[in-house]
């Protein structure tokens, strides 16, 4: 008998699908924390109305990223081996691995924000653009364990958002 044994064969086979369940729910929990923070950030305007223009992309960006990560989770297994290689256990998932990149770039820039001095005064378009998820503290000044537990992963999630769709975006020029 060549290869690997029937018993073998099939724990590997049920990583791989464990591991492309996690993978789907990662994406669809990802997407749906970045379609949460677009709802929250239609109140920016309210806060800089001089920057109508900048806040409308800053939401479009939001929702469209949420939207293509959460449809990306929802693909059939079919499509998604195609494009994610998810039936070798061995494979390289581009998109997972940029999603976890991203997410602790967003995890990291956002105790960056925290600890910056306050003395510095960053403008607005720039917090926001690093912490998309700080909308939800638009009207408070939030905690330290509050930004650890809470914020910080929640733009963590945005960002492997973004991180799944350049993912898969390289994944499928690959092909």
């Amino acid at each position: 008998m060549q290869g690997r044994s029937r018993p073998a064969a099939t724990i590997c086979g049920m990583r791989s699908k464990l591991k492309a369940i996690l993978t789907r729910i990662a994406f669809c929990v990802c997407g749906a924390v970045t379609v949460s923070v677009w709802r929250v950030s239609t109140m920016l305007e309210k806060f800089d109305p001089n920057n109508h223009f900048y806040w409308f992309w800053f939401r479009v960006i939001l929702l469209t990223l949420g939207g293509i990560t959460v449809c990306l989770s929802l693909l059939p297994m079919t499509w998604s081996r195609q494009s994610h290689a998810l039936h070798d256990p061995h494979s390289f998932n581009v998109p997972l691995l940029t999603l976890l990149i991203f997410a602790a770039f967003g995890y990291l820039a956002v105790i960056g924000i925290d600890l910056f001095p306050t003395s510095a005064a960053p403008s607005m378009k720039m917090v926001y653009s690093l912490c998309p998820a700080c909308v939800a503290t638009a009207t408070v000044d939030p905690s330290l364990s509050a930004v650890l537990l809470v914020l910080a992963p929640m733009n963590a999630a945005v960002f492997g958002a973004f991180g799944v769709v350049i993912g898969t975006c390289v994944r499928l020029c690959r092909r």
